[in-house]
């Protein structure tokens, strides 16, 4: 059985044009949709398509925060990010920081193996 979660706020971490975005949000019946993303063209497309979406250079966070407060995101999503990131503890530290205990993070990465 699967338990019926409920979330208010979700965070697409590297949410490109937002399309997985709008995805997840509509599945999991979310609030609140926001959204993290290097690139402008993708900001752009990600706040046309509703995504709340902050500019945020990943490799800084050695040195900065996200921008959010502790414990707000229910819901964090980080697709095929965490591969690009050359220091991914400090993404991990930051995932954490901005989720709820009782929240929920799915992390994905491609299997290069298998590219083959």
């Amino acid at each position: 059985m699967v338990k019926d979660t409920h979330v208010e706020r979700l965070l697409d971490v590297g949410c490109g044009d937002g399309s997985i975005s709008i995805i997840l949000k509509n599945a999991t019946k979310a609030k609140e949709l926001f959204g993290i993303e290097l690139s402008p063209e993708g900001t752009r497309k990600a706040l046309q398509r509703g995504v709340n979406v902050t500019v945020f250079d990943l490799e800084e966070l050695k040195e900065k925060k996200l921008p959010y407060p502790d414990s707000y995101f229910d819901l964090i999503f980080c697709g095929d990010i965490i591969e690009h990131i050359f220091e991914p503890s400090f993404l991990l530290r930051e995932i954490s920081r901005v989720l709820k205990e009782s929240g929920s993070c799915i992390i994905t990465m491609p299997n290069f193996s298998q590219l083959v």
